[in-house]
């Protein structure tokens, strides 16, 4: 059973990898905001269960159109994507 104590720690967690991968992303640093993402996205799939399934359905859709913008290098717009517009689902 997942307490909220555990809830608030994954979601804080998974906030702070996600500023992180952003913060890489937009300075460049694109090995580590790369690492940052592979760990942003296990901790997303841990934390999935908690949201409702319409919110993880655009979850998924966002996800998908962050993978188009890394496949074409436009590693801001992964950025915005997850800041703007996957976090505040949350």
């Amino acid at each position: 059973m997942v307490t909220l104590a555990t809830e608030n720690l994954n979601k804080n967690r998974l906030i702070e990898k996600a500023q992180m991968m952003c913060d890489a992303f937009r300075l460049g640093a694109e090995g580590q905001a790369n690492e940052y993402c592979v760990e942003f996205c296990e901790d997303l799939v841990r934390y999935l269960p908690n949201l409702e399934d319409n919110t993880i359905q655009q979850i998924n859709n966002l996800l998908q159109l962050m993978l188009k913008a890394q496949m074409n290098r436009d590693f801001l717009y992964v950025a915005d994507i997850v800041q703007y517009e996957i976090l505040p689902k949350l």
